[in-house]
């Protein structure tokens, strides 16, 4: 009998709701039902709190519903509630997804924002962190606290353009994120961290490099890592004219024994954009810039083999080798071209 009343008596009216998360508000459909609900069953609560957060429910919600702690006791011994970390608890179900996982990380400490390699997952910039612990963090200093199954971090210098919400969970942003992840993280992690990011438009170094330098008062590995990595990143990334890499490349064909080549040159149909028809060598200009889409790429490659089988030897390069590594790409256009000789292929004399 008694039993039966914990699982079917409404809940009391909400209680304060000063001790909730303060960057987690009570969920839309929860506060509707408290404003427009009498009588309600402490399940049906934990029903709307789990289904508007990924599964999960914290104990600080549940008793600012309303729900009393005795109702919460019941359902644990009886495994209906499921603990996840201390005080965050899942109806029994037995898996929670990435997002369910870092929810209940957020909930688990008050005023947490979800960061480091946590973080980089939420935005998007590595791949989940699902099965190993989460990493929070919150604005003190005092130092690290320790909590089973979280690492939870304590930042001073955690600002107001250190932080976002991203699917309705607080975290730090994505370039404070990438400069804490990079203390757990090796160089092709991190350099993995910036190729995502950029892939998903959200890169921004110039942010970055300024997290990282008001950070520096805790210079470790994982900085000097990325200070690395961001300075290959631009360098590689750095943005290239058309006109800066032709002028280039013709610095390149007088180091290769080659005359000017010809550009943007229409052979067979097809747009080269540097060809020397004498010899049947081409270079094909990758960038960033000038092949960004998926279409471009798979187009590329189809022109590259209908060239070869015409005889010619198109050569990619990236428009950063023709720049930065002259004497790499002349060294390589002087072996095509004698080989090319070798094979003693008729010049060409009708191009379209």
């Amino acid at each position: 009998q008694a039993a039966w009343m914990l699982a079917s008596a409404p809940v009391k009216r909400p209680a304060h709701a000063s001790q909730l998360h303060p960057l987690v508000p009570l969920p839309d459909e929860v506060r509707a039902l408290l404003e427009t609900s009498d009588g309600l069953q402490a399940d049906h609560l934990i029903a709307a709190f789990t289904r508007a957060q990924a599964g999960v429910v914290a104990r600080r919600q549940l008793l600012a519903a309303g729900v009393t702690q005795s109702e919460i006791d019941w359902r644990l011994k009886r495994h209906r509630l499921i603990v996840r970390h201390r005080g965050v608890f899942s109806i029994a179900h037995p898996h929670l997804t990435a997002h369910g996982q870092r929810t209940a990380a957020v909930l688990a400490v008050l005023g947490s924002f979800l960061s480091h390699r946590s973080a980089t997952a939420l935005h998007g910039a590595s791949s989940s962190s699902a099965g190993g612990a989460h990493h929070v963090t919150v604005r003190s200093r005092s130092g690290r606290h320790g909590l089973a199954g979280l690492r939870v971090h304590a930042s001073a210098s955690l600002t107001d353009s250190d932080v976002c919400v991203v699917e309705g969970l607080p975290c730090t942003s994505l370039s404070r994120s990438i400069v804490d992840a990079a203390d757990y993280a090796t160089r092709p992690q991190i350099a993995n961290m910036l190729a995502a990011s950029e892939r998903a438009g959200s890169l921004d170094i110039a942010a970055t490099r300024e997290v990282l330098d008001r950070v520096r008062g805790r210079p470790t590995r994982g900085h000097a890592l990325l200070t690395e990595v961001l300075d290959e990143h631009s360098r590689i990334g750095a943005q290239l004219t058309r006109s800066g890499v032709e002028a280039a490349l013709r610095s390149v064909a007088v180091k290769a024994g080659l005359p000017a080549p010809q550009m943007n040159r229409v052979l067979y149909g097809e747009e080269i954009d540097a060809v020397w028809p004498d010899v049947r060598l081409g270079i094909e200009i990758d960038s960033w810039e000038f092949h960004r889409d998926r279409r471009s790429f798979v187009a590329d490659r189809a022109k590259l083999r209908r060239l070869f089988l015409r005889g010619y030897v198109v050569l990619p390069y990236a428009a950063v080798d023709i720049v930065h590594r002259p004497d790499l790409v002349a060294a390589e256009l002087a072996a095509a071209r004698e080989r090319a000789a070798e094979t003693r292929l008729p010049v060409v004399t009708h191009d379209r």
